[in-house]
């Protein structure tokens, strides 16, 4: 696929991220997977991979998620921020009030749009229902090869991140991110 023109509409990063860029508030493991992602998006685009940034809060992650999606954004590509516990949290809703439209209409924007940030999806419950939904979503971005940077805190401890999302979210999430962010995974 080729993107020429920049996208109208579908980014919309938190505020205090509206001017992230690779700077001195971004570490150099962070900075280093974020131009080697976007220097090479085209390659990274057609194999469906998309970073993984999991570690401690506060280091950075979120920040170089949003420098990754604003310069992406501005070479043309479609981009999605996903807040992921809101955005879960209004679909869970959505579905069961009847809802279709808005259900539809995120749904869409989260799995079809050509990358996507689905950002501190550790924050999310851990209801059956809340994995089974962020799976469903994480698996159609993976089916359909369409890259996805996923953002999650970690506690610092033996385990290391894999475990605590096998733990929390099941084997299958665990594997997918695995897949998806092969080569290009920040763990502080």
């Amino acid at each position: 696929m080729r993107f020429t023109e920049p996208p109208v509409g579908l980014l919309t990063i938190p505020k205090r991220f509206a001017e992230a860029k690779f700077d001195e508030k971004t570490s150099d493991a962070l900075k280093s997977i974020g131009e080697l992602y976007v220097d090479n998006f085209t390659t990274y685009y057609s194999e469906g991979r998309g970073p993984a940034f999991l570690g401690a809060p506060g280091v950075g992650k979120t920040y170089a998620a949003a420098a990754i999606a604003l310069q992406l954004h501005k070479m043309g590509v479609p981009c999605y921020w996903s807040d992921v516990v809101a955005d879960m949290t209004k679909l869970l809703e959505w579905k069961d009030f009847n809802h279709r439209t808005e259900y539809y209409k995120l749904k869409g924007n989260i799995v079809n749009t050509p990358f996507v940030v689905l950002d501190d999806f550790t924050y999310l419950t851990t209801y059956q229902r809340t994995k089974e939904l962020f799976f469903e979503i994480l698996n159609a971005r993976y089916s359909a090869a369409l890259p996805t940077l996923i953002t999650g805190n970690f506690a610092q401890d033996d385990s290391g991140p894999w475990t605590a999302i096998s733990n929390n979210f099941g084997g299958a999430v665990s594997r997918r991110i695995k897949v998806m962010s092969k080569g290009l995974v920040f763990r502080d």
